[in-house]
C-alpha cells in the first residue's frame, strides 16, 4: 500500500539539467516531513538506480520507495494515475 505518493523522475538525458540527489532529497525530506507522502524513486537503468538509493540514503527515510526492479510502461502507467503529483 503506497498511500499518498509522488513520484520523482529524477533521471535526465543532459547532466547541464540534473538536479544533485542532494537537492532531490531536500524536497524528498519536505514533502515526508510536512505533507506526509510517500516518495516513488523509479530508474530506467544501473546509473538511475544508483542515484535513486543515493536519494533514499541522503533523505533516510522509509517513507522513500525505491523498487527492485525497472517497472515496465504499464506499471509506470498505473504508479502515475495514482499519484498526488509528478
Amino acid at each position: 500500500n503506497l498511500d499518498k505518493y509522488v513520484i520523482f523522475f529524477h533521471a535526465t538525458s543532459k547532466i547541464n539539467k540534473k538536479y544533485t540527489n542532494k537537492s532531490w532529497a531536500t524536497l524528498a525530506d519536505y514533502l515526508v516531513k510536512g505533507h506526509d507522502f510517500k516518495i516513488i524513486l523509479p530508474y530506467g537503468n544501473d546509473g538511475e538506480k544508483s542515484d535513486s538509493l543515493a536519494i533514499k540514503k541522503i533523505a533516510d527515510s522509509d517513507k522513500i520507495v525505491v523498487f527492485d526492479k525497472v517497472l515496465n510502461y504499464f506499471e509506470l502507467k498505473n504508479l502515475i494515475s495514482n499519484s498526488e503529483f509528478i
